[in-house]
């Protein structure tokens, strides 16, 4: 990740971590987060407003779903 991207305390941990397992992060023009799978096929999106207070927890779901160790 070329830039740094201001996130959440509670989120930043799991991006650190699918990182570490070879995914690669990008924003969206409409300022989420992109998260894209080594194979190039898979991809989550992040929301990561303040307001969005279950960003954590479903985050953890859908990289636990597409196999990244937490």
């Amino acid at each position: 990740m070329a830039r740094r991207l201001k996130l959440s305390k509670e989120i930043r941990p799991l991006i650190n971590a699918a990182e570490a397992a070879g995914w690669t992060t990008a924003r969206t023009r409409s300022n989420h987060l992109r998260l894209l799978a080594p194979n190039g096929v898979d991809a989550v999106l992040v929301s990561h407003t303040a307001s969005d207070w279950r960003a954590r927890n479903n985050l953890r779901a859908d990289l636990k779903r597409h196999g990244v160790a937490l």
